[in-house]
C-alpha cells in the first residue's frame, strides 16, 4: 500500500451535507407563537400560518434563510412568513425577517405591530384582489359575468 493511499485511509471523511434548519422552518401554526430564538432555515421556507386571528410574536428575534455559505438565499421562492391562505394574522415586533425571495406573504389583513424589518416589500396575493362576500352570503361574483 501506497504512503499517500493510507493517509486517505486515516483521514475521516468530510461532510458535505447542509447544516439542519430550526425545526420551525416549514411549519405551519395554527395557534399564537412567540419566539424565543432566532430561526435560521437553510434553503427552504420560514413558518406557515394555517389558521385565522394567529399573533407571531418575533420577540426581537430573526426568522433568516441561509443558503449555507452566505445569510441570504439569493433568487430564491421561499417565504418567510406565509399568511396566504389566511385572511387575518399579526406579526409583532421588534423582530427580524430577512433573507428569503419574499420575507411576508399574505392575502390580506396583515398586522404588522411594533417594529418588524422584513427588508423587503409587503407581496398580496391574488386572493386578496377580489372582496369576500360578508359570512352567511354566498360569493356570487362569478355568476355577474
Amino acid at each position: 500500500m501506497a504512503l499517500g493511499s493510507l493517509i486517505l485511509a486515516l483521514t475521516p471523511a468530510l461532510s458535505l451535507a447542509e447544516p439542519l434548519s430550526d425545526p420551525l422552518c416549514g411549519t405551519t401554526i395554527v395557534q399564537n407563537l412567540i419566539l424565543d430564538h432566532d430561526v435560521i432555515c437553510y434553503n427552504s421556507r420560514g413558518i406557515v400560518v394555517g389558521a385565522e386571528g394567529v399573533t407571531i410574536d418575533l420577540n426581537g428575534k430573526t426568522i433568516a434563510c441561509s443558503n449555507g455559505a452566505g445569510p441570504s438565499c439569493p433568487g430564491s421562492r421561499f417565504v418567510g412568513i406565509d399568511a396566504s391562505n389566511v385572511t387575518s394574522v399579526a406579526i409583532k415586533g421588534p423582530g427580524n425577517v430577512t433573507g428569503f425571495g419574499t420575507q411576508l406573504l399574505a392575502a390580506t389583513n396583515l398586522l404588522q405591530a411594533g417594529r418588524v424589518n422584513s427588508r423587503a416589500r409587503l407581496v398580496r396575493t391574488r386572493q386578496s384582489a377580489r372582496a369576500r362576500p360578508p359570512a352567511g352570503r354566498p360569493d356570487t361574483s362569478s355568476a355577474r359575468r
